[in-house]
């Protein structure tokens, strides 16, 4: 199953309660795992300018997204100074805004200021396709009083998701079979056993190594970066 953070914006005080449905339009679900309030917190950021795009840096996450409105106070010149103003997530401690003017460089103790909750969900389903991009767009299923509907995917995005086997993998799986029968402890019937573990796309049977009577057994898990079989699937 997937896992991510979904960034909703609201009335501060306003909460999400677990277990809480959220889907998108894709007809991907979710169900939050614990529960948001939202609230006011602020970040100290330094501003670089280029042309009328200014991008805000923060020392450690920001743990905005792109439908939260910012504001940013305490810059000279005032020209960089705004009030929930639209942003561009660019990463974990980056965002860029809109500014009408050119000034100089920015100097004094800046803040960015948004009201927002990061909200913790898990896919419904399984598999590669309940995995989100950053940015991606979510909806509440039931209606909260003083909570926008529309919620977004944070920079790292919902991941996790993995398919335990592909059509052509379990394709594949079975022509070894029917190509391959199975007559004693061989390395065909190793190869149809270990196949049989969900994950495990590939394996490699090195005979009497390293001596006669024994073997060395490799598995691949190609779905399931860094493709390595995990400890589950090696006790299986």
């Amino acid at each position: 199953q997937s896992n991510g953070i979904l960034v909703a914006i609201g009335t501060a005080g306003a909460t999400i309660p677990t277990g809480t449905a959220i889907a998108d339009t894709l007809l991907s679900s979710f169900t939050t795992t614990g529960t948001a309030t939202i609230a006011t917190s602020s970040v100290t950021v330094t501003l670089a300018r280029v042309g009328s795009t200014v991008t805000a840096t923060s020392t450690g996450n920001h743990d905005l997204a792109n439908n939260v409105p910012v504001t940013i106070a305490g810059a000279s010149p005032s020209d960089y100074n705004v009030t929930d103003t639209a942003i561009t997530v660019n990463s974990a401690t980056t965002f860029t805004y809109e500014i009408s003017t050119t000034p100089s460089g920015a100097s004094g103790t800046i803040t960015a200021t948004g009201t927002f909750a990061s909200v913790p969900v898990q896919s419904d389903e399984f598999g590669t396709k309940q995995n989100k991009a950053a940015g991606s767009i979510a909806t509440l299923q039931i209606q909260i009083a003083n909570i926008n509907e529309s919620l977004t995917a944070d920079y790292f995005g919902i991941t996790g998701g993995v398919d335990q086997e592909l059509d052509a993998d379990r394709l594949e799986r079975l022509l070894y079979v029917i190509r391959n029968p199975v007559s004693g402890f061989n390395v065909s019937q190793i190869s149809t056993a270990a196949k049989t573990v969900p994950g495990v796309t590939r394996v490699f049977v090195n005979e009497a190594t390293p001596a006669a009577g024994q073997c060395q057994i490799y598995l691949m898990a190609d779905n399931n970066p860094p493709t390595t079989p995990s400890a589950t699937m090696l006790v299986s």
